[in-house]
């Protein structure tokens, strides 16, 4: 259940963010897609270590992979 908390709030945050990113800076549009990356990758990381499902794990270990990828590349 918690798992799909922090899911519902990231999808609430990604659609504020869309109309947000309208009206910010270019500075500012790369900070908060930066720490939405960085939130991507911890919360994959807890998922895939607290989840007891292989898929959500698979899934979870995916998400940080390519959000790393995004970040850092």
């Amino acid at each position: 259940m918690r798992l799909i908390n922090i899911a519902i709030a990231a999808a609430l945050i990604a659609g504020a963010s869309h109309v947000y990113a309208q009206q910010m800076s270019s500075e500012e549009f790369v900070t908060m897609a930066a720490s939405s990356d960085m939130f991507e990758v911890q919360s994959g990381q807890l998922a895939a270590k607290n989840s007891k499902a292989a898929s959500i794990q698979q899934f979870a270990e995916m998400m940080v992979a390519d959000h790393i990828k995004a970040s850092w590349n």
